[in-house]
């Protein structure tokens, strides 16, 4: 499992410049919204979904935006996409509520899951947490996409309106 040591190892090993700030535990994007760190604007909101067949979703998206699941579901072809439980969670991606980030697919592997990253993503910043909500990095989004697609995962992007 890549822990937010290993994480910050991964990083530096592939030369991705990345700012730091470590915080107070936060759980909600509104918390989040509470603490000093600049730039919170760029701060994703990141859902972790499964389907009927049993895939995992991990979408992220601006904090600031809604997704429609109906509109999400026909464009992944899925049946029954529906939040899935923090038991899953913690299975799957090594991970508790409220530390959910983009990262968490690097600890997917042997389950059927997908990154799901909103289009407007492309050529900016954003800030995640480093597998805990403790701390957040702010980093170019095309750095994350290519390192998860470096490391095997597939991602997909998707327009969120």
């Amino acid at each position: 499992m890549i822990d937010k040591g290993k994480l910050f190892d991964l990083l530096e090993s592939k030369g991705i410049e990345y700012e730091r700030f470590d915080h107070i535990p936060v759980y909600t994007v509104a918390e989040a919204e509470r603490i000093d760190i600049p730039n919170k604007e760029k701060v994703l909101k990141n859902l972790f979904l499964k389907d009927k067949k049993g895939r995992y979703y991990l979408v992220s998206l601006n904090a600031g935006k809604k997704i429609d699941l109906k509109k999400l579901r026909s464009f992944l072809s899925s049946s029954h996409l529906h939040f899935a439980g923090e038991e899953d969670l913690y299975e799957v991606t090594g991970l508790r509520a409220g530390h959910v980030t983009p990262f968490g697919i690097l600890n997917t592997r042997g389950f059927p899951a997908v990154s799901v990253f909103d289009s407007c993503l492309e050529g900016d910043i954003i800030g995640v947490h480093p597998m805990r909500n403790d701390s957040t990095v702010f980093l170019e989004f095309d750095d994350v996409r290519k390192l998860i697609e470096d490391e095997g995962f597939e991602t997909l992007m998707y327009e969120v309106e």
